[in-house]
């Protein structure tokens, strides 16, 4: 039996407990930047072993601007109605992520990055939280984030896992993400139609991910020049693409 299909044997297990137990929800503004900034809902679902978080209200759209160097600077965002999904397992120590392609949905199976976090003596308050500061880079960006003991789990937006504490608040040092806690509550939400998604698509590995990724970049930017005027020489070579993940390795 392959290790793929051992995992989706689990999947379908914990959609059968998510389903029944009251887990903990964290929602997020969570801000992604392109031309401007935008704001999306997200919501980090808790459980025993696992967390899942959810990414909603996301609009495709490629989103274009010249950078300082004069080069044409865009970002890409695809979604659909279940938007993209992280799904951490504790006891696999894996990652499964649902990502939506110009032609199919790929879900990301990858082990765990163990983040070096740099914890910091700064402290403020988040809500009625008493949070603390740690700072790491993580797939080519810098990462300053807050985090609270009092809430002892092992959790964060996106990927962003491994303090000894809820994350509370992210931000890259370029502003690309951004992550704002705004409440915690108990729910029985049914996750079962989520965690189904991740079984439908394609599986596929970090690598083969990193590669579609810089292919669907290249076939942007041609078509992107095909629409721009006749007399317009623009080189390729002048334009670039923005991704959260720049590294792979």
């Amino acid at each position: 039996m392959s290790k793929y299909f051992s995992f989706l044997i689990y999947l379908l297990y914990i959609c059968q407990v998510m389903s029944q137990e009251h887990n903990l929800k964290i929602d997020y503004d969570l801000y992604i930047k392109g031309f401007s900034l935008s704001k999306k809902s997200s919501e980090l679902f808790v459980a025993d072993g696992f967390s899942l978080f959810i990414w909603n209200d996301t609009i495709s759209k490629v989103e274009e601007n010249e950078t300082e160097e004069n080069l044409l600077k865009f970002t890409i965002e695809l979604s659909d109605s279940i938007g993209t999904l992280n799904y951490y397992s504790k006891k696999e120590d894996s990652i499964l992520t649902r990502s939506v392609g110009l032609d199919e949905v790929h879900v990301v199976k990858e082990k765990r990055t163990a983040i070096a976090w740099e914890l910091h003596p700064e402290t403020k308050t988040i809500g009625k939280f008493t949070c603390n500061k740690a700072s790491s880079t993580f797939r080519g960006r810098t990462y300053e984030v807050w985090y609270t003991p009092e809430i002892p789990v092992f959790y964060g937006p996106w990927k962003l896992h491994g303090l000894p504490g809820l994350v509370m608040e992210v931000k890259d040092n370029e502003g690309m993400l951004q992550a704002y806690f705004k409440k915690f509550s108990r729910t029985d939400k049914d996750l079962a139609p989520y965690l189904s998604a991740l079984q439908t698509g394609k599986i596929i590995s970090i690598e083969e991910y990193a590669e579609i990724q810089r292919k669907l970049g290249d076939e942007l930017v041609k078509k992107m020049k095909l629409s721009f005027p006749r007399d317009l020489n623009m080189s390729i070579d002048g334009i670039k693409q923005d991704q959260l993940e720049r590294e792979f390795n």
